[in-house]
């Protein structure tokens, strides 16, 4: 590389609505927080999580502006894209997590049923 201080500038040239960043912050850091509701006790820690979340939510669509590599319109609509893949993805992972619990109930109980049979073919066939 040489030793110049030529500044690297790129051109975007497709299109740019909504921004792929912000609705990518959105479904990222929105996840983060709903996984920490899920599964800590403390309020502290997610009050934490959640502000964090939109701070960083905000600088994001805050930075695409000030870049000025998108219109104020193409955040705002990453932002929307953005929530509507989290509530998507939530209500994803939440029947995912209810059909996974059921069909293991069900599992379970076939292996036990199994393990009682097994069992008892094993006492039999000892004598």
């Amino acid at each position: 590389m040489g030793g110049g201080d030529a500044a690297i500038i790129t051109i975007e040239t497709g299109f740019s609505f909504p921004s792929g960043h912000v609705t990518s912050s959105i479904v990222l850091f929105g996840l983060f927080a709903y996984f920490v509701f899920q599964r800590s006790k403390s309020s502290n820690r997610k009050t934490l999580s959640s502000t964090f979340s939109l701070v960083i939510a905000f600088l994001v669509g805050f930075d695409r502006l000030y870049l000025d590599v998108h219109w104020l319109s193409n955040v705002l609509g990453g932002y929307l894209l953005g929530v509507f893949w989290l509530m998507f993805s939530i209500f994803v992972f939440q029947f995912l997590q209810r059909t996974t619990k059921f069909q293991m109930k069900k599992l379970l109980k076939i292996l036990r049923e199994q393990e009682a049979h097994y069992t008892i073919e094993m006492h039999y066939s000892e004598k």
